[in-house]
């Protein structure tokens, strides 16, 4: 069962462990009297925000040799493969601002402005939302399970061939909330999962 935006804020408000911290129980649609991309409560969901801390992929360098390989053979560079057991921050290029520019195809780690505390009955799904989808964002975040809690590290890819601009304090994705039929066996506390209680900073892949 899918929780209604009452299901949602009576799990928010005036509650010891609230779901959602800050919690918005309406749309937030304009700050400083210009219209953003919304966040806060919905229908069917909750649209969270993103804060001002980005991580972007770094393009791997191109040599002057690759640069001659290519002129004179025609053959691209081979570029080292990523290996999500061995991915470091020296990959990345830290931004602290209230919007980032991502190259074509660029890859974008953010943060979610809302602490998530998730029940032991519920699971999140993270849905991308239509006003950045159509300005060609994909949103590759994963759900929320079970007593999962923390900041979210979100992620985010540019599919279009141009540079895209990506804002902080604006909504981002929908979190949809998935009512089980019962309380879970083994929550994500309960067998210790590596990204259990992730502090306000964003956090690259573990193994």
């Amino acid at each position: 069962m899918l929780l209604s935006d009452k299901a949602i804020a009576a799990r928010c408000i005036n509650v010891e462990d609230p779901m959602i911290t800050p919690f918005n129980a309406e749309s937030v649609r304009q700050k400083d009297g210009l219209k953003i991309a919304s966040f806060g409560l919905s229908s069917g969901g909750y649209d969270i925000s993103a804060a001002n801390e980005f991580m972007l992929l770094v393009p791997a360098k191109e040599t002057l040799w690759d640069r001659l390989v290519q002129l004179f053979t025609g053959r691209k560079r081979l570029v080292a493969p990523l290996d999500y057991k061995n991915i470091t921050p020296d990959m990345f290029t830290k931004v602290t601002s209230d919007c980032v520019v991502v190259p074509p195809g660029g890859f974008l780690l953010a943060l979610s402005e809302q602490y998530i505390v998730m029940p032991r009955d519920v699971l999140a799904l993270c849905i991308g939302k239509s006003t950045l989808a159509r300005a060609g964002w994909n949103c590759l975040c994963t759900p929320l399970e079970p007593e999962w809690e923390g900041y979210i590290t979100l992620e985010f890819q540019n599919t279009t061939d141009r540079p895209n601009t990506f804002y902080a304090h604006e909504g981002c994705l929908q979190l949809a909330f998935l009512q089980m039929d019962q309380d879970c066996g083994t929550s994500y506390n309960d067998r210790g999962g590596k990204y259990q209680g992730q502090a306000k900073n964003i956090v690259l892949p573990k193994v």
